[in-house]
């Protein structure tokens, strides 16, 4: 869930909610750091495991806002699908201005991803 909500964010250009989730990201090292010095043995190896899970993420998160960057933002949804996420939020007022324009917009979106999946 953590993985969708922030690409979304990345590729909505979302800053609010881009710098929402970096606090919250800080605010959960933290607290995973006090619970690994008070852990024995077999809680410190699932620590791991889960820093593991959350470093994997953060690189895709990073991949994907390097491409948002760039302007690939489909190359950015097609890493996102890659990765196992099939959700996508799609905000138009980023792509035009023009609310007749929005209807082909959405469908030249739908028409892409079918493409990719």
């Amino acid at each position: 869930m953590q993985m969708n909500f922030t690409a979304m964010a990345l590729i909505l250009r979302d800053e609010a909610t881009i710098g929402r989730i970096l606090r919250e990201n800080n605010r959960f090292n933290s607290t995973l750091a006090e619970i690994e010095e008070a852990a024995g043995p077999e809680e410190r190896e699932a620590i791991q495991r889960i820093r593991s899970a959350q470093e994997e993420v953060l690189t895709t998160v990073a991949d994907i806002a390097n491409l948002v960057r760039d302007g690939r933002v489909e190359e950015a949804m097609a890493l996102q699908l890659t990765r196992g996420f099939r959700s996508f939020c799609l905000k138009p007022s980023q792509f035009t201005d023009d609310p007749a324009e929005v209807g082909e917009l959405c469908a030249r979106v739908v028409r892409y991803l079918g493409t990719l999946a």
